[in-house]
Parts: structure tokens; C-alpha cells; sequence
């Protein structure tokens, strides 16, 4: 969390103008007395001058790169009625720069915010804009009779200055950021209007004093009678019917009444019994087959106490009449009828969902009587309706799934076409290394030797942070520099100082093959310097011949020179084996698909598909997949018809929330659908995969939440992690347009680079946690401090952090379909999810769904949602989500529903920008407690319409001077984040709604 905190100043005068202590009451411009010391050898003497300031009647305007934000955001819909409008200036005393009038011991800034009420149908606005008088002159506005105008001469209390320093900086600190870092300080001006519910309103920026206004309409100020400090109208009511010029505006619309404390309390905790089925007429299913009593179908979402209807293998181990008819029906593809070339008759029957799975590609399948997951989804009208929609999706969306599908094989047929490439390479280089293996190490070097600078050393070296090995290489050459041998030999020919002599003792043996032997041996150090050598200019007075120090070359023994050279030989040898240079290099650039298809296929033998039981284990051997899709498909049911995700949608009323439960068994029978209808379409199409693949695994969105730390830790643990950082550099310099020198300077930023490291690869790789704490902090930083690099950075680290959430292993819905056991029930196949315990991984399979129906959804889209447990306030957030619109969110959660007395619901207001505005209350409470700030509200003020009056708060007992500071008031506005706590456990379903 940051520890930034808000200081609020009053006002800020800079320059000439800090020099002046009272206001001027007759002259146009501020004069201010100055006065010279004149000295010479004889004399001494004093000048005055004095000197006018700018003024307000000097000023036409402004350019807007000045103002840094304005709040609320230009055109927002719905705008909460309980805040007020202002804007920022990024210079920090920029609002008192031409002040004229001081008052309660502030000035009147030189601008001022107003707030008119747009024109809407029938009913007229507060004011019309008319066109310029002249191009140099700014835009104008005339107020209409009936406008609402605030006191100008109460401007000040609604101007002060923002700074943001750490916790408990002092006085003198906040001077000197001002002073030093200017980017923490902003200028800003509020305007009190209060505002009506759904109204369209435009915000102005107008001059405070008359004499800009008259600036703004063309009047010299040297023809004008107005004083200095004139106010553009001395009261409101002779502000209506003036034609004043304007130096900005911006529009936004309201919403209705009610900030984040209000609609929380508007929630209310209902039972909803039988959400989640929905009668369905089985009375004529076709086939001869009917269904004489009530079925209620049943979505992926029910309320608590919904109890299913039992029936079929719910009830019983074997299937009842009408199961065993439909049974006879799926089994009837193929009869025991012969066509007249003596081949069975095929029919068209319904699909038997799953089959695939079940049995070899290309064999018969007929379905049992046995209470089997398979059966269940088969002979049960209620889930083959669920593996139905499955198949529509499949359907509706073919060509899409298909291009998409096709699009992956072409990638996967490039990796299979390199690694076939390279069990051809690594077959030819075996031939040859097979006739190098042979040589001596003496031997290799001394073959290799013309080479020495091109041919590569590979060594490896674990490096535990990454999780992989990292490659390091270097040239014969320079393993030579670091051998045995001094530098100086080494950097010169090799050939002049190595020569092949006869190994005598070898050559003792009467054999033609060892006469003819040579070595490869080298020549000492002292054969090419005599150790006597002592070179010109070297002062050797005093020393003995024989002394070591006078030698030139340190002397080295031909044993530990003869062994450097076989060590080197040796170690080329072993780095030149093809499964060094050919092998291990591919198995490297495929890991994460070879990852992919050990987590995939690594299954039991019965359970494999047949094509994967035959791969042979040859690293290079090419890989064996099929496509996979990661949308929550959740989604299609939503867009098809809410009603199919959660029957009963309509009775759930406004300002709901309540607890809901998965149904297991109507998602696994969807997602048996989905895939079954997709393998068929591969077989269509001729794609080339085995059919029992599980090309749809996820269901519900899992990417709604931040990552945790020990989430963040496998992020970068990941393939996604690791690319990630050169991602970065990629796209910022395409969208910075960054060049050499300032992709240095962003490697220092991502805190990867110190400002005296080269751009090197390896850099990155070595501080990848320090560059991964950088980007995180980001989204600690305060909205003042972002910059265009955070932004983009931000937007590229959330986007790789949401495809590793759709694509990591343990946020799927179903484990492989090719898994499930033939005896198993449906609906009791979820994915292990795992969540740490005290450092170790447990397993949750449970899952509960809090649903909202309520404005605070529109009003609050960004608020948070999650649980805190009792015991040690540690924080569990969702692991998904389904929307509907307009108002419903439903929220999954891995914990236990007899679990709810352990956890609390945290309702959590998001503050992502400084708010200002009062509370609503249904009446106004007396303000005489210490945490009156905390309860103050609109209603104190006795306030309809219009502007804020200070002098109007009602029910306060506290002292009024404080009011007449105008940083005091910006810190008793200042809305704070609001975080409500309920108990979980009031949610949850009773006899009696709560």
C-alpha cells in the first residue's frame, strides 16, 4: 500500500506578488514601491520605482495543457449528486497570480468554477453560448434570468493547493517539494453546487473579477472605470441576464441520489427458494418416447435450499422404462439388418455424448445399463438438454473454432517441421562425431586449432531464481586465454610455439603405427625466453641472477601445460556431441510445449488417447496435439439467454444479495457437449488430432481479481513471466517510439539495468525480480505520478497476467474428459484448485457464489469484493466471475459453505482519484462528537439547489473559525474510501428472510 497522504494549503503567492500584504482598493493593477542603493567613491544615494503587477484585466486566457484533470470526467453519464466538480491546475499557485482582493486572510483566486444546467427538451437552461467578438478574445456565455450563481465573494474558501508527502511531513518539507518537486503540488478550484439527480449540467471557468470580464469583451483597461478589485458581480442575483467570457468548460451528466454508504445500506439479504430450475414439457419427446410427470431442468447456477428433482439414476443404480427405451434408441446406429451387399444398416440416431472418450477412435459404442457418469449424461433428458446447448455453441460458431484451430496447427507444424529438420541434423553430425570421438584431446585441439576463434564452448549453469539453466558461451580461444598457459603466449600464434615431437616412450614398441606417432606437445616458457633475458631499462642492481623475480615469464611445467591442453581437447569433445549442439538447443526453444504435453498425456495407459500411447521417447520426436480454448464459455449462456445460467433470474428482486452454489453436473454435461460437437468437427474437417482431446476446459472467468504475492510468484515462474520483460521493451519502443539510448534509459526504469550496465540480455535475466518489484509498484503509485511509460507498462503487465489466468492449469473448470473414470458419477470432475496453506499447496474443490442485484453495480463497476477472515483479517478473494447485465454480478469464492461463520464480506470503495463532496443522511445529526467530519452531510446545510453557504450549517456545536481556512474545508470535503464490513453467515438462507 502507499503512504502518501493529502496536505491541503490555503493559498500560495510566488514572486513580486508574495511582496504584497493588502489589497489595492482604487488601482487597475497592483503597484508596488521599489527601492535601489546607488554608491559610488563619494556618494550614496537611493532611487524608488514603482512598479505594476499583471492584473486580471491583463489576461485573456489560458492554455490548456496547464489543467491536469478535471473531475467529473468530460461527458460521464452518471455522475454521483453527493460529490462537487473541480479542476487542477498543474502549477501551484497559478489560481492567486493576479488576485487584487484579499479576504479572511486569503486571496479570491482570479478565476472561479461555475456550474448552469444545460437545455433539456422543453425546459431551458441557465445559459446560451454565443460566438466570439473577435478571434484574440475568448468564447462567451450569457446567463440566463433564472441562472443559479454562486458568491464570488466566497471564492476563496473553495481554492487551495494539494500536495502529497509521506506520513507526518512537516511544514518546512512541504515548502521544500513545493519548491523542488512541483509535481507533487497542484492548484485546485471546487465549485459547491448541489446538484439535481439526472440532470446534464456544463462547468465553466470564468473570471472572477470584473475587470477580466471586461478584458474578455474587448474593453481596454486603460478606458475602463473599474477599480482593481471589483468582483465580476458583487451578488448573484446581479450576476443573471451578464454576458461574461469563459476560458474552459467541460459537460457531464448526474445519476441518481445515493454516494457508496448509501446503496450498500439499500442491500438486503434474501432467500430465494427454487432459483435455478425451470419446468420443461417432456410430454412428446419424440421416438415413441414421453414423460408423463413434471421435469424441471436445471442451469449452472441454483440459490442454497433448491432442491433438484430426483429422477432416473438419481433415484436408482439401473435406468427406469423410459431411460431403457431411450437407450435402445441411441444403441439402434448400427442393427444387426444387412443391406444387400451384406453390410449393416447404419441409422441416423440422437449422438451418444462422450463416446470418444470411452472407447478407440473408429470403434462401436453402445451404452449400458451401469450407473456410469456416460450413461447419466445419455439417458437423462436434463443433461443431454445441458450437452445440447454445448453442441449449439459448437454449431453457431464453427467456422470461427475452426480458423482458430487451424491457425495453432500452423504453428505446431513449424515446430514438428524444425524438429524434424534436426533429427536429420543430429543424425549426420553422429556419423562424423563418431570419427572424432576417436581423437585425443591433443588431437581435437590440434585439428581444430585454425578455428580456434570460431568454434564455440557451451557450458551451463543453473541458475535457481529463473528455474532453468542458463547457457553460457564462449570460443577455444577464449578458453585458451583462461587456461593454464599464461596470456601472453596464448594471445600470440599458437602454431609458432606448439611443435609435434616423438614420444620416445611410446616409441619403444617395434610397431610401424607407433614410430609414426607424433604429439602434439607444447613449447616452454623457457625455450622462448632464456631466463636471463632481462629487457633494456630494467634496473637489476642488487639482484641475484638465479632470483625467480628477474625472470621475465614465470616458468610453467610442461606437465601442467600438457594437461591444460587435454583438459581443453576434452572438454570440446564433449560440446561438440550432437545432443549438445542440436538436440538440447531445440528441446529448449519447446519447452513450454513439451510442458504442455506432459501435463496432457502423462495419464493413465487406458485412459490415453491411442495416438499418444505410441509416441516414442525421443526428445526430437515430433509433437503430439490437439487445440485448446480458453474463453469461459459461461459467457455463451449468458449471451444466448441469462436464464440458462441461472433459471428464475426474474424473481430475484432490486438490491439483492444472496448465496448461490455451482451445479457440477449441468456444466460437466455443457462442456461433454462442447468438446464432443468440436471432435466431431476436426473429424469433418480432417483436421489432424485424435478425437479424444478436451479442446474446452474453463468455464467462468477467472481474470476478474489481483494476483496475490504467491500468485505473482508463479506468474514469474512461468513461460508468460519470462517473456514478459522482453515484451515490454518491444512494445514501448514501438509505442514510444523509443530509440538506443532511451531503451537503456527504460531498462534502467524497469530497474533491470544500473546506470553503469550495458544493454546485455543477460542483465535482465539477472535482476528479473528487482524489474518485476518495479512494474508492481506502479499500481501503487498516485494518480499524480503515473506517466505515459507507467500506463503502457501497466497495460502490458495486465494483459500477459489475464492470459496466464485463462491458461494456467489449475483455473480450468473439468480435469481432462480422457480421465474421468468409466464408473464415476457426472458432476464430480472439477479441477483441483490449489490455494497455500502455511507455504504448502492445499486442495478446494468447493464453491460458493455471491450474487448482487443492485444500483451500486452501475454507480460503483470498480468497487471490491471479498471475504476477511475472522481470525487473522487475511484477505480470500473471488477465483470467478459471471456477469449479467444490467445489474447482477456473481462472484465465486474456494471456500466451504458450513464455512460461513468464519469469514466476513468487505464491501471496498475504490479510490482511485481525490473525491469532494458531503454524505447523505435522511436527516441531519447533530455534529457535537469528535468524528463530526466522518457525519457531516448535504443535509446540515439546509440545501435544495444552488450553491453552499458556510454560514448556513446547521446542528454544529464545533468553533467557527476554522471555516475561514480554506484548506480546512478542502480536508472536511475530501471524501475517504469506504470499506463496509458484514458478517458472511447473514447471507447465507434462513426460514425467514433477513
Amino acid at each position: 500500500m502507499s503512504n502518501s497522504h493529502n496536505y491541503y494549503i490555503p493559498y500560495l503567492r510566488t514572486g513580486m506578488s508574495a511582496r504584497v500584504t493588502s489589497s489595492s482598493q482604487t488601482a487597475k493593477r497592483t503597484v508596488i514601491p521599489v527601492s535601489v542603493d546607488i554608491e559610488s567613491a563619494n556618494h550614496k544615494k537611493q532611487a524608488s520605482l514603482d512598479i505594476a503587477l499583471y492584473g486580471p484585466g491583463d489576461v485573456l486566457g489560458f492554455q490548456e495543457k496547464t489543467i491536469l484533470k478535471v473531475h467529473p470526467a468530460h461527458d460521464l453519464k452518471n455522475f454521483n449528486v453527493s460529490y462537487i466538480p473541480y479542476v487542477e491546475f498543474a502549477e501551484p499557485d497559478f489560481l492567486w497570480r493576479y488576485s487584487t482582493l484579499k479576504k479572511k486572510d486569503s486571496w479570491i483566486p482570479w478565476i472561479s468554477l461555475i456550474v448552469l444546467k444545460n437545455k433539456d427538451g422543453e425546459e431551458a437552461g441557465e445559459f446560451e453560448l454565443l460566438p466570439r467578438t473577435k478571434p484574440n478574445l475568448p468564447p462567451l456565455i450569457k446567463l440566463s434570468s433564472d441562472a443559479i450563481l454562486p458568491d464570488l465573494k466566497e471564492a476563496w474558501r473553495w481554492a487551495h493547493i494539494h500536495v502529497n508527502g509521506e506520513t507526518n511531513t512537516s511544514p518546512e518539507r512541504i515548502k521544500q517539494l513545493i519548491k523542488t518537486q512541483t509535481q507533487l503540488a497542484v492548484s485546485r478550484l471546487s465549485c459547491p453546487r448541489r446538484l439535481k439527480e439526472r440532470t446534464k449540467y456544463t462547468v465553466f471557468v470564468i473570471p472572477t473579477y470584473l475587470l477580466g470580464v471586461e478584458a474578455g469583451l474587448g474593453i481596454d483597461i486603460n478606458n475602463s472605470i473599474t477599480k482593481g478589485n471589483d468582483l465580476a458581480c458583487s451578488t448573484p442575483s446581479k450576476g443573471k441576464g451578464m454576458t461574461i467570457p469563459y476560458y474552459y468548460k467541460w459537460e457531464f451528466h448526474t445519476g441518481i441520489l445515493g454516494d457508496f454508504e448509501t446503496l450498500i445500506k439499500q442491500l438486503k439479504s434474501r432467500s430465494l427458494p427454487n432459483i435455478g430450475l425451470h419446468e420443461v414439457d417432456c410430454s412428446d419427446l419424440g421416438y415413441n418416447l414421453s414423460i408423463d410427470e413434471k421435469m424441471y431442468f436445471e442451469g449452472a447456477l441454483s440459490s442454497t435450499n433448491t432442491a433438484f428433482q430426483s429422477w432416473g439414476f438419481d433415484n436408482f443404480s439401473s435406468p427406469n422404462t423410459t431411460q431403457k427405451k431411450l437407450a435402445d434408441v441411441l444403441n439402434a446406429h448400427i442393427t444387426e439388418e444387412l443391406d444387400n451387399e451384406g453390410e449393416p444398416i447404419l441409422r441416423v440416431v440422437p449422438p451418444i455424448y462422450g463416446k470418444w472418450y470411452q472407447s478407440n477412435e473408429g470403434d462401436d459404442f453402445n451404452l449400458d445399463k451401469k450407473n456410469t457418469w456416460i450413461n447419466e449424461l445419455n439417458l437423462d433428458f436434463r443433461h443431454r438438454y445441458a450437452a445440447g446447448l454445448g453442441v449449439e455453441f459448437v454449431k453457431e460458431n464453427q467456422e470461427t473454432l475452426m480458423q482458430a484451430a487451424w491457425q495453432q496447427l500452423k504453428e505446431v507444424k513449424k515446430v514438428n517441421r524444425v524438429l524434424n529438420v534436426g533429427k536429420f541434423g543430429r543424425a549426420i553430425s553422429d556419423c562424423m562425431y563418431k570419427r572424432l570421438e576417436k581423437l585425443s584431446g591433443e588431437k581435437l585441439l590440434q585439428f581444430g586449432l585454425p578455428l580456434k576463434s570460431k568454434m564455440s564452448k557451451v557450458t551451463f549453469e543453473n541458475n535457481p531464481e529463473l528455474r532453468r539453466t542458463k547457457e553460457i558461451k564462449s570460443t577455444i580461444h577464449a578458453q585458451l586465454l583462461n587456461s593454464e598457459m599464461t596470456n601472453t603466449i596464448s594471445q600470440l600464434k599458437l602454431r609458432k610455439y606448439y611443435v609435434k615431437k616423438f614420444d620416445k616412450q611410446l616409441n619403444q614398441e617395434n610397431t610401424i603405427y607407433n614410430q609414426n606417432r607424433q604429439r602434439f606437445q607444447a613449447v616452454l616458457e623457457e625455450d622462448v625466453v632464456s631466463s636471463k633475458f632481462v629487457p633494456s631499462g630494467i634496473d637489476n642492481r642488487g639482484i641475484k641472477e638465479n632470483n625467480e623475480s628477474t625472470v621475465f615469464f614465470r616458468k610453467k611445467s610442461f606437465n601442467k601445460l600438457d594437461e591444460s591442453i587435454r583438459i581443453i581437447g576434452n572438454q570440446i569433445k564433449e560440446n561438440i556431441k550432437p545432443e549438445f549442439t542440436i538436440q538440447k538447443r531445440l528441446c529448449r526453444k519447446i519447452e513450454s510445449i513439451r510442458y504442455w504435453e506432459e501435463r496432457n498425456n502423462s495419464k493413465k495407459e487406458y485412459n490415453q488417447p491411442r495416438s499418444f500411447n505410441t509416441i516414442p521417447k525421443d526428445p526430437l520426436r515430433p509433437v503430439m496435439w490437439f487445440p485448446e480454448f480458453h474463453k469461459p464459455m459461461y459467457r455463451y449462456l449468458r449471451d444466448k439467454s441469462q436464464h440458462l445460467l441461472l433459471p428464475g433470474l426474474d424473481g430475484i428482486p432490486e438490491n439483492t444479495v444472496t448465496i448461490l452454489t455451482t451445479n457440477p453436473r449441468f456444466i460437466e454435461a455443457f462442456m461433454v457437449g462442447v468438446n464432443h460437437e468440436f471432435a466431431a468437427e476436426l473429424r469433418w474437417r480432417e483436421y489432424p488430432t485424435d478425437l479424444r482431446g478436451t479442446y474446452f476446459r474453463k468455464f467462468w472467468d477467472t481474470t476478474i481479481y489481483s494476483v496475490d504475492d504467491y500468485e505473482k510468484k508463479c506468474f514469474r515462474a512461468s513461460l508468460l513471466g519470462r517473456r514478459l520483460l522482453e515484451k515490454l521493451l518491444l512494445d514501448l519502443n514501438k509505442n514510444l517510439s523509443l530509440g538506443t539510448n532511451q531503451q537503456i534509459n527504460l531498462k534502467i526504469y524497469l530497474g533491470s539495468l544500473s546506470p553503469n550496465e550495458t544493454l546485455d540480455k543477460h542483465n535482465l535475466d539477472s535482476n528479473y525480480a528487482k524489474a518485476y518489484s518495479h512494474i508492481e509498484r506502479i499500481f501503487e503509485k498516485p494518480s499524480s505520478k503515473i506517466n505515459d511509460k507507467d500506463l503502457v507498462i501497466a497495460k502490458i503487465y495486465e494483459q500477459y497476467i489475464e492470459n496466464w489466468l485463462l491458461t494456467r492449469e489449475q483455473d480450468k473448470d473439468i480435469v481432462p474428459i480422457n480421465e474421468w473414470s468409466k464408473n464415476s458419477k457426472l458432476g464430480t470432475h472439477p479441477n483441483i484448485r490449489l490455494k497455500e496453506v502455511d507455504g504448502k499447496e492445499e486442495e478446494d474443490t468447493s464453491q460458493i457464489v455471491l450474487l448482487i442485484r443492485g444500483e451500486i453495480l452501475y454507480k460503483f463497476p470498480n468497487m471490491l469484493l471479498y471475504l476477511e477472515d475472522k481470525t487473522n483479517q487475511e484477505r480470500v478473494f473471488p477465483i470467478f466471475e459471471a456477469n449479467l447485465d444490467p445489474d447482477i454480478v456473481m462472484l465465486g469464492f474456494p471456500i466451504k459453505a458450513n464455512d460461513n461463520e468464519k469469514y466476513n464480506l468487505i464491501f471496498e470503495e475504490p479510490m482511485s482519484e481525490v473525491r469532494y463532496g458531503l454524505d447523505e443522511q435522511e436527516e441531519a445529526s447533530p455534529l457535537n462528537d469528535s468524528k463530526w467530519m466522518e457525519n457531516i452531510s448535504w443535509q446540515h446545510f439546509n440545501l435544495q439547489d444552488g450553491y453552499l453557504k458556510i454560514s448556513d450549517i446547521a446542528n454544529y456545536n464545533g468553533e467557527k473559525t476554522n471555516w475561514d481556512n480554506s484548506a480546512f474545508i478542502a480536508k472536511v470535503f475530501t471524501q475517504k474510501s469506504v470499506r463496509v464490513k458484514i458478517p458472511l453467515a447473514q447471507f447465507f438462507p434462513t426460514e425467514t428472510s433477513n
